[in-house]
């Protein structure tokens, strides 16, 4: 089971990473992360 022991900040990481690669892009930045704790909660 390769996602028990990953961080949310790891899968936080990972989606800005995918997200990044689209057209559009998604660049890091703190106010990203922001967001995505809003969006998801740890449980998700």
């Amino acid at each position: 089971m390769g996602h028990v022991g990953n961080s949310d900040r790891e899968y936080n990481h990972l989606l800005q990473q995918r997200l990044d690669r689209k057209v559009e892009g998604a660049p890091y930045s703190p106010t990203l992360m922001k967001i995505f704790k809003l969006l998801w909660t740890p449980e998700e």
